[in-house]
């Protein structure tokens, strides 16, 4: 028996949590329509030296009404790979991944307030998006431009963080709301006892950098990082301790390659890209190597399940071999799954130190 078996006897109940990853690497053929910049290349050197000092984003004061969490996520020991096996394990719960942290109209997307919204409705991974300002801040925003998502324009690179700071954010419905884009340093101190994050290091953002962020707010056993090359998830591998990552996995010599360069398979887990199909014979090999399988919906499913208004296909796409779901309909998502399992029994029935 394998240990991601043993390890779903020992939950009380099956799980769900909404994520990516998604966040992390698309399918060639599954790039978003309204995708701003393109995947990195995987034969660029990735940087690995961290910065002697990283800019540190001052603490925006946020409103005392923020919706409380269904169950507040804390990952016993830190071991956050082993927590994740176990809400998974078994008769195979599913962890649904909130896409940009799961955006609504009136809640815009990679925003705090949002990721607050979405862990209302119940357990679920937050995926969100890491930017770099002018002055060396990270922040948690899509787009390499302020345009589409806040009231003011320009690229984030050549903007000081405390003149993004200054700017709303808007939806999807394209409404002015009254939220402000929050650094990686809030997000982290607020997610702390809360909930599971995955951080999606856009291009333009040294992961090496991203790394020290975790550690330097304690974050590792609850704040996952999504890399797009073998390079990067090295650099997490040796520089983060603790760490966990996710990296396109397809094939088997893609694994090979990950663990030849220096990559710590104990804290991978494989993301296998975006579709509307099961990918049966990829999702069953990694399985059978012991790896969390992350799969995403987005611009493929999910545009199928808004035009039919029938989520049952979430169902079928992920039964007994998917663990965690990445999806735009986090919500749908979520409710169809508690019709074969109970999320909140499932997280609290693995908080007990494993």
């Amino acid at each position: 028996m394998t240990l991601r078996a043993l390890l779903g006897l020992s939950a009380s109940a099956l799980i769900l949590i909404a994520c990516d990853p998604a966040q992390e690497g698309v399918l060639p053929e599954a790039s978003p329509p309204e995708a701003v910049e393109q995947q990195p290349e995987e034969n660029g050197e990735a940087e690995t030296g961290l910065q002697d000092e990283l800019a540190m984003a001052e603490p925006v004061a946020l409103g005392t009404d923020l919706p409380a969490p269904a169950f507040a996520v804390d990952v016993p020991g830190g071991d956050l790979v082993r927590y994740l096996q176990c809400v998974t394990g078994g008769v195979g719960a599913v962890v649904v991944s909130a896409h940009r942290g799961g955006p609504l109209p009136g809640w815009p997307e990679n925003a705090l307030e949002t990721f607050a919204n979405t862990l209302a409705h119940g357990p679920m991974m937050l995926e969100m998006d890491i930017r770099q300002t002018a002055d060396g801040v990270l922040m948690i925003m899509h787009d390499d431009t302020l345009d589409r998502t806040t009231t003011g324009e320009g690229v984030i690179r050549e903007i000081d963080w405390a003149d993004i700071q200054a700017l709303n954010l808007i939806d999807d419905e394209g409404e002015v709301t009254d939220f402000r884009a929050p650094s990686l340093d809030e997000v982290l101190d607020w997610a702390r006892g809360r909930a599971i994050l995955q951080l999606d290091v856009k291009r333009d953002v040294d992961v090496a950098d991203v790394v020290e962020a975790v550690r330097r707010n304690n974050a590792e056993g609850f704040a996952k990082i999504i890399t797009y090359n073998t390079e990067d998830a090295v650099t997490v591998s040796e520089q983060g301790e603790g760490i966990v990552f996710s990296l396109q996995i397809t094939e088997p010599d893609q694994l090979d390659a990950l663990i030849e360069a220096g990559g710590d398979r104990e804290r991978l887990i494989a993301w296998t890209g975006i579709g509307r199909e099961r990918r049966e014979a990829l999702w069953s090999m990694l399985t059978e190597e012991g790896l969390l399988v992350s799969a995403g919906t987005m611009w493929r499913l999910d545009d199928d399940i808004r035009e039919s208004g029938d989520p049952a296909p979430f169902l079928d796409f992920t039964e007994g071999l998917v663990d965690i779901l990445a999806t735009d309909l986090h919500i749908e998502a979520y409710d169809v799954l508690q019709t074969r399992q109970d999320a909140v029994a499932a997280f609290r029935g693995c908080a007990d130190p494993l």
